[in-house]
């Protein structure tokens, strides 16, 4: 489909995202969560990551060099989590997927601190011509907000990506396409789970210094095993995104973001989705799915557990590829890409992403910039200086072959391993940054031995393709 020369839904959904809702977010600076109280900062590291005693041991984080208690890098997002979303079209229905955040962490959050935010104005960009089909896609980035602390220091920038599909009517999963299971896992593969969990290593108050780490240098993997409803329901009460208000508050209000069932003519609020399989169907995805947000925080728990408490996280730039139902089980992996120094900081690149054990597919991929305390000085630092080229030779339409496996995989096999398809930018925040976040390729599968069970258009790291 061309961009523009909308009909008059489409038009007035244009519209209101680019008037309607800026408006909202111009008048919009109330943050989340105030105020970085202890109780604040332990409730979020219960759930995300209660297994590292810098985020949940007071007493440990004096001996630090905090001197008090931190939030877990990612508590930005709590302070910043009261998205814009833009309401549902006169007619039709509109699909969404979180798609990621572009996140900046320029201070620490320290316990006590309070927090006030400024807000620029969401972007709106259509992608219809590069997803070509024949549905309206749109590149929404809203959230885009710096925050302040009680000192005036911004603390962190962000901004959040979200990927906008008006369809006729909810999509529907071809199930004899893609015949859906529940995973069943074999003792091997829970003894394997296991020995992942075993293996991770907090390094805490070992210094990682900035001299010792090598190109390549792989990171210790992470997992927190099958989610369940239970995960995703402790995530949300601790990212406490929208408040715990009854259904009928959210029915009641103004351009009611809420979601009509054809089938019992009640409605839900769409973060049901995530808890709910009946209330998942309608976005043609056969389970409740994992939050997106759930995953950046593995991805986070990741690179704190390598980087020691005296590596400062500063950037995540992270993207959702394809939605994980629960049950499945991820599994975190990265290694470093680049050393550098940057105004008078010196720092590392890793290249990171969460494999689905259980399908095969990439579910979230990201770049985290990580800073790191020096040893010495930086003439002698400058010859450490380095990137490895993780973008590939691959262009659209290319055919390809998963001619190599990940190293973290089940014992009982990869399930893509051999397959051949094409080179495709066929998730829609691709066609908007398609260029800029390299390390991996997307591909349309056309031949696989195993059956696919959720999608033929999957994500995987670049270099395991081979052209053919």
């Amino acid at each position: 489909m061309k961009n523009g020369n909308y009909n008059k839904v489409e038009q007035e959904f244009v519209d209101t995202i680019r008037n309607v809702v800026n408006k909202e977010v111009a008048k919009n600076s109330m943050v989340n969560i105030s105020e970085a109280t202890r109780d604040a900062i332990l409730n979020y590291s219960e759930w995300a990551d209660p297994w590292n005693p810098l985020y949940s041991d007071p007493e440990y984080a004096k001996n630090t060099s905090y001197g008090k208690l931190p939030a877990p890098p990612h508590f930005l997002e709590v302070v910043n989590s009261l998205t814009v979303w833009p309401p549902h079209p006169a007619e039709g229905f509109m699909d969404h997927d979180y798609a990621g955040d572009y996140m900046e962490y320029k201070k620490p959050i320290l316990v006590g601190d309070t927090f006030t935010l400024t807000r620029e104005e969401n972007l709106l960009e259509e992608i219809s011509e590069e997803l070509d089909d024949e549905n309206r896609h749109f590149a929404f980035t809203s959230n885009r907000s710096h925050v302040m602390n009680q000192t005036g220091e911004e603390i962190g920038f962000s901004e959040q990506l979200v990927s906008l599909t008006l369809r006729e009517k909810p999509s529907e999963m071809d199930l004899d396409k893609f015949p859906f299971g529940d995973h069943v896992y074999t003792q091997e593969e829970w003894e394997y789970i296991n020995q992942v969990i075993a293996n991770e290593k907090i390094r805490g108050s070992e210094t990682r210094y900035w001299e010792d780490v090598q190109l390549n240098e792989e990171l210790p993997a992470v997992t927190i095993g099958p989610t369940t409803i239970w995960d995703m329901v402790a995530f949300f009460a601790a990212r406490h995104e929208v408040p715990f208000h009854p259904s009928r508050f959210f029915r009641n209000l103004p351009n009611a973001d809420v979601i009509a069932d054809e089938r019992t003519n009640n409605t839900f609020v769409p973060f049901c989705w995530h808890f709910n399989n009946d209330r998942a169907k309608p976005l043609g995805f056969p389970r409740a799915f994992n939050f997106g947000g759930s995953a950046a925080a593995q991805l986070m728990r990741l690179a704190t557990n390598w980087c020691g408490d005296d590596g400062r996280i500063k950037i995540l730039n992270w993207r959702h590829v394809l939605r994980t139902p629960h049950g499945d089980c991820t599994v975190g992996y990265g290694k470093v890409i680049r050393k550098y120094e940057k105004d008078g900081e010196y720092l590392v690149d890793v290249l990171a992403f969460l494999l689905n054990q259980c399908r095969g597919n990439l579910s979230e991929v990201a770049t985290i910039t990580i800073a790191l305390p020096a040893r010495s000085g930086a003439k002698d630092l400058e010859k450490q200086f380095g990137e490895i080229d993780v973008a590939g030779d691959f262009r659209r339409g290319d055919k390809v072959k998963i001619a190599r496996i990940p190293k973290y995989h089940f014992p009982t096999g990869y399930p893509l391993e051999g397959a051949e398809g094409v080179v495709e930018p066929k998730f829609s925040w691709q066609a908007a940054d398609f260029h800029r976040f390299g390390g991996y390729t997307s591909i349309q599968i056309t031949k696989c031995d195993q059956p696919l069970t959720l999608s033929d258009r999957v994500m995987v790291p670049t270099e395991l393709l081979e052209k053919i």
